[in-house]
């Protein structure tokens, strides 16, 4: 299953984008992926530049993993929250065993700073007691092509590991991103 998505005032430069099991996610918008064992999904954003992102895997009861990626800029922190508060009240009905939380910052905002307060604070609402979250800040200067700055990734493997990647995409990914710019 894939759920592609924007909703209300939160609308994309672009559009969530799938091909073969493998989601990149544009700016200012989300996605989520599940997959059963057995079965291999990647789901990204990339290219940050001062924007923010949280990723969040769920083991769920019956095997399925689920990876949803929030991509916003900063201009679209309170709505951004917003949105991920709608897809937290559906993702958090899902019987789950575990929930890793990721949210990636630009290196200038603080982790006191008050959307990741709200962010942190929501995911831990709906997922406690059962949730682990990090918070990761990457460098917010230009540079190259941007695959290498501002980069996250969530790999579902076929042999039931799940990979969280904070830094530069494998080349195939990125190549799916440059066709989807």
């Amino acid at each position: 299953m894939t759920e592609l998505g924007n909703e209300g005032n939160f609308k994309p430069k672009s559009s969530p984008e799938e091909r073969g099991g493998e989601v990149i996610v544009g700016q200012d918008t989300w996605a989520e992926i599940s997959a059963a064992k057995g079965e291999s999904k990647t789901i990204a954003t990339f290219d940050l530049l001062d924007c923010e992102a949280v990723s969040i895997i769920i083991e769920g009861t019956d095997g399925v993993r689920t990876a949803y990626i929030q991509d916003y800029s900063p201009d679209k922190n309170l709505e951004s929250v917003d949105v991920l508060a709608k897809n937290l009240e559906r993702l958090k009905l899902i019987p789950k065993t575990t929930v890793t939380v990721g949210i990636m910052i630009p290196e200038l905002v603080y982790f006191e700073d008050e959307t990741v307060q709200s962010l942190t604070n929501k995911c831990l609402l709906a997922f406690a007691p059962d949730v682990v979250i990090e918070v990761f800040s990457y460098k917010a200067t230009e540079y190259g092509d941007g695959y290498d700055q501002g980069s996250l990734m969530i790999e579902l493997g076929h042999d039931g590991q799940n990979n969280l990647g904070i830094k530069g995409l494998p080349d195939h990914i990125a190549e799916l991103g440059h066709k989807s710019a």
